[in-house]
C-alpha cells in the first residue's frame, strides 16, 4: 500500500491512501502494509511530525518496502528527513 501522510495536501496520483495522523501510518508499517510512503512534516499544532515519524522508522526498524519521499514545504527539516531516509536505503541494498 501507498501512503501519503498530510494533514491538507492530497496526492496528485491515484492509489496512495492519504493519512493524517503519525499512528495511522505506524499501525501500517508495524504491520508491513507499507509499499510507499510519502511524508509531510507539519501536520498541525499539538501532534507528532514527519521528523518524529523517520525517528521512530530508524529506531524501530520499520520501512516501506520501496521507496520513502518527502513532500514537506518545511525545507531544514526536509532535508533531515531525507537524510534519514537516504541512509536507511543505502544500508538496506
Amino acid at each position: 500500500m501507498k501512503i501519503w501522510l498530510d494533514d491538507h495536501i492530497e496526492p496528485f496520483s491515484d492509489g496512495w491512501l492519504i493519512a493524517r495522523s503519525i499512528k495511522v501510518v505506524k499501525d501500517a508499517l508495524e504491520r508491513g502494509l507499507v509499499t510507499d510512503l510519502s511524508l509531510d512534516n507539519d501536520l498541525g499544532p499539538h501532534t507528532e511530525t514527519g521528523e518524529d515519524l523517520v525517528d521512530w522508522m530508524v529506531e524501530s526498524g520499520h520501512w516501506p518496502t520501496n521507496s520513502c519521499t518527502v513532500h514537506s514545504a518545511n525545507d531544514i527539516v526536509a532535508q533531515l528527513m531525507r537524510g534519514c531516509i537516504t541512509n536507511h536505503f543505502k544500508v538496506k541494498t
